[in-house]
């Protein structure tokens, strides 16, 4: 017997559903690999970040030092008062709980990227000096809010779900279509030992069969009352996964401006703070500032390298969440800023 189905608008439809998951799925599985590369990326810069600062705070911690050491000597010959040497051992005890608290932050931060690479580093190659802290200017915030709209894996996910619950919705429908089937037997009837002259020994048909569903008892209508839901409320998440990729690219965009004003500013700031350091040392040296306007300077410069640092890996990691955000972040964009890492 044979049973070939010719009009069935649920079983398509159920098609039209899977095939519709089934992209959905792979386009999960690509987001996971952008998340992937956003995670691993910030775990690694987070490292770069805390070995700044802890480079910051030791250096940070010897030139207080020095200055500590410094008044203590000038206290014992008189030229300056004990309060000058407590301002130094002040600045110097905060130094060092500052360089504590960073060797903690970067045991951390260095356990944290063993935890996804599976692998404990303790060398990592920083960026470049030279490393390019730039745009294309020629694209706007516009533009990559539309390649967001066109790209992002999220909007994606949510436009899959959305036709695959559609696909969902018309096969409960279908539920009170009729259906149409084409059957066909054949039968072949052997009897030992006897013989009818009048009885056919095999029996062929076919027919075409069409089943009218009239009432099962509410089943149907429930179904559609439910996926007309599930629809409305996969409508509202595609909507959603579309404001949002425009707000995070919008607003990656805006960091990513910040960031290189930020850089050039900084990078600004860290020769007027070490002219202003060099100015105040010789300032004290002649009596004409003291040992905290000295320590002030001091800490103002180191502040200045470790936020410029910091500052640069803010641009890479914005650059990155922006090119998630437009649904462009790829393996190829990592491939690309190695070249831009040097071992120390």
């Amino acid at each position: 017997e044979l049973s070939q189905p010719l009009i069935n608008f649920s079983s398509w439809y159920n098609v039209t559903a899977s095939e519709q998951n089934t992209l959905r799925a792979e386009t999960i599985y690509l987001a996971a690999q952008q998340n992937l590369i956003l995670e691993i990326s910030s775990a690694y810069f987070g490292v770069l970040r805390t070995e700044e600062n802890l480079r910051s705070a030791k250096s940070q911690e010897a030139a207080v030092k020095r200055q500590y050491e410094q008044a203590k000597e000038q206290f014992d010959v008189g030229l300056i008062a004990i309060t000058d040497v407590h301002e130094a051992k002040a600045s110097y005890d905060a130094s060092q709980t500052l360089r504590i608290r960073s060797e903690g932050d970067l045991t951390i931060a260095r356990e944290n990227l063993s935890r996804i690479t599976g692998e404990y580093s303790t060398e990592l190659a920083t960026l470049k000096p030279d490393f390019p802290i730039t745009m294309d200017e020629n694209s706007s915030a516009e533009q990559w809010a539309e390649s967001a709209f066109q790209n992002n894996l999220n909007i994606k996910i949510a436009e899959f779900a959305l036709r695959s619950v559609e696909a969902d919705f018309k096969a409960s429908k279908s539920g009170h279509y009729p259906t149409l089937s084409l059957d066909a037997g054949y039968r072949n009837t052997d009897f030992s030992n006897y013989s009818a002259s009048n009885n056919d020994p095999t029996n062929t048909n076919i027919a075409l069969t069409l089943n009218v569903p009239l009432y099962s008892g509410g089943a149907t209508q429930a179904g559609v009352r439910r996926t007309r839901h599930l629809v409305e409320k996969a409508r509202q998440e595609l909507t959603s996964a579309q404001r949002q990729a425009k707000i995070e690219t919008r607003t990656e965009y805006i960091n990513l401006k910040t960031n290189i004003q930020t850089v050039e500013s900084l990078q600004q700031n860290i020769i007027s703070r070490q002219s202003a350091l060099e100015a105040t040392r010789e300032g004290y040296n002649v009596g004409t500032r003291n040992i905290v306007e000295v320590l002030d300077a001091e800490r103002n410069y180191f502040t200045a390298l470790r936020d410029y640092a910091n500052a640069r890996f803010d641009f890479v990691e914005s650059n990155l969440r922006i090119k998630r955000s437009a649904g462009t972040l790829s393996t190829a964009d990592i491939a690309s800023l190695n070249k831009w890492l040097i071992s120390r």
